[in-house]
């Protein structure tokens, strides 16, 4: 199940941190990410989707 309106971008961005802290590779996490999102009511922008990768995968 995805996120719910109003938490779509604080869970899109803790799900990604932790794929992330697993060791999940950057490929397979937009993967994962895209079914996240599509499960997510409504589903995020790409624009914001990407926003919030660039801001995740940037810190190392």
């Amino acid at each position: 199940q995805g996120a719910r309106k109003g938490n779509r971008n604080n869970d899109t961005n803790r799900i990604l941190h932790y794929w992330r802290k697993i060791g999940i590779d950057n490929n397979h996490c937009m993967d994962l990410l895209r079914t996240f999102n599509n499960r997510t009511s409504p589903p995020l922008p790409d624009d914001e989707l990407a926003t919030i990768w660039k801001s995740v995968f940037k810190m190392k």
